[in-house]
Parts: structure tokens; sequence; C-alpha cells
């Protein structure tokens, strides 16, 4: 009778195994597409933090793009058209690795953003001397396409004309708000140049200089000063519209983009500026 009950025990005991691993079989596709979801959902949220540090200011918080500093990559032209513009063979996801690892020497469309090509995009990937290691690319990575559904799905746009400020600085502008004009000043791409990097004379304040606001007030009373206004907010004004009209000491022409007398109204420069002159 032992030997009957311990055989018995053995193969309960075995087919119940059996069972066990037989059922974690049939389970297992669906269990490994869930942890991919979740892997997935984890590397898209760890993107989404990498970008906002380090992609936020020249492509905008949500990848909209940021005028005349850095292209929309949640956008429908970007994920439609990006790829065939610029003759690549690979995949999206390729494209995007290999231009956040690597970055840009020179601009594929200079004429569309500031500094004629340069400054371009830097590199990110430790292997090409940037800060961050292979996985925080692929968040990175991840975190972009995350985007690409709902762009495809976006309808064309058609821009309403803009009724342009021009670039007359004697113009009476509008009263200007200053917190309006800092929104404006990152949706535009100016923090980007101004603030994020030196790409321009910085706006902030530091231990050497005061801020923009109060260098205004200087800079069309120095001897080489080549404009033609005659207060600080004249001299903002015509450095918005006209920057070519005279460059800061160790800066180059044509860095700033000529058109954003065309681009912005008098309301938007009025806040603007006066954004600029609360920064003292």
């Amino acid at each position: 009778m032992r030997i009957q009950l311990e055989i018995f025990l053995g193969t309960l005991f075995t087919v119940l195994t059996l069972a066990l691993f037989m059922y974690a079989g049939f389970n297992e596709e669906s269990r490994m597409a869930e942890w991919t979801v979740e892997q997935q959902a984890k590397s898209i949220e760890q993107g989404a933090s990498l970008f906002s540090q380090a992609c936020a200011g020249c492509h905008g918080p949500q990848g909209q793009g940021v005028p005349n500093l850095a292209p929309a990559l949640n956008s429908k032209a970007f994920f439609a058209t990006r790829l065939e513009e610029v003759g690549w063979a690979g995949s999206m996801e390729d494209y995007i690795r290999s231009t956040i690892s690597a970055g840009r020497v020179v601009s594929t469309r200079p004429d569309l953003y500031v500094g004629g090509g340069r400054p371009a995009m830097p590199s990110w990937s430790e292997e090409y001397g940037g800060p961050f290691r292979r996985d925080e690319i692929d968040n990175l990575v991840a975190y972009v396409l995350n985007w690409e559904e709902e762009a495809l799905r976006q309808p064309d746009v058609t821009e309403e004309p803009i009724d342009g400020v021009g670039v007359d600085i004697t113009l009476e502008l509008p009263e200007g708000d200053a917190a309006r004009g800092e929104q404006l000043a990152i949706a535009q791409g100016c923090t980007g140049c101004h603030v994020a990097q030196p790409v321009g004379p910085g706006w902030m304040p530091t231990d050497t200089e005061p801020g923009v606001g109060a260098r205004a007030e200087q800079r069309f009373q120095q001897a080489d000063y080549t404009g033609n206004a005659v207060d600080a907010s004249q001299y903002l004004f015509e450095s918005t519209v006209l920057p070519n009209a005279y460059v800061v000491e160790g800066f180059l022409e044509n860095l700033m983009p000529q058109d954003y007398g065309e681009k912005i109204t008098a309301q938007q420069l009025a806040d603007l500026i006066a954004y600029m002159l609360s920064l003292r």
C-alpha cells in the first residue's frame, strides 16, 4: 500500500507540474506582450524627461518646433516626408537614433533656421562625445516615435497671414505684458539662443553684467552703436526686427532671423520688449 501511495503521489505531482508548465506556456505570449508594453511605457516616460532637459529648448516642450530655431518633430510633415526630404533609405527609428546620437555639424535647411547652418544640432550620444548612454538615446527615440501615430492623423494646416509689425522702430506700440512676452520668447525660440545657449547675447543677468533690460538703456548711447534707436524700447525693437543694424561685439551678422517684422504683431513685440526690459 505504501509503494502504491508513493507511486500515486509521484504521478499526481508530475501531472500537476506538467499542467503548470503547459499553463505558463499557453500564457507566455500574452505575458511577454504585456511586459513589452510596460517596458515601452517606461522607456517613453524616461525619454520624455530627457527630452525636456536637452531638446525642448530648441524643438519645443511638446516637439512642436520653434520657429527659426529648430523643426517640429511632433508633426505630420516630419513623419510623412522627412525621410524622403533628406534622402534617408532606412527606417524612421534609425533616422531619429542616428540624428540624436551624432547630431548635425551643418543644418540640412539653413534657409529656415538661424546661423546659416551653424550652429546646428550637437551630438548627444557618448559614442560621439555627448552626455547620454545608449539606453538613454533609446529612450529619447522611443519618446519621439511615440508621437508618430497621432501626428500622422493631423490635418494639413494652412497658416493664416500675420499683420506683421514691420521695421519702423518709431512706430508707437501698444502697452506690453511681460508675462505674455516671456511665453512668446519661449515659443519663438528666443530663449533657445539668448538664455539656454550662447548663440546670441545673453538676456539674463550674470556675475559680470546686468540683464538685457538694463543693458538696453546703455547700448544705443555707446560710441560704436550703428543703429537709429533713441531709447531702450526702440533699441530692443530694432534688435528684433533689424538685427544687423547693430551687432554686439563678439557676435556675427545674420545669426538672428531677419524677418521677425513680418512674423510677429505689434502687440506681440510690445509684450516681448516688456519682458526683455524686466530682465535687469
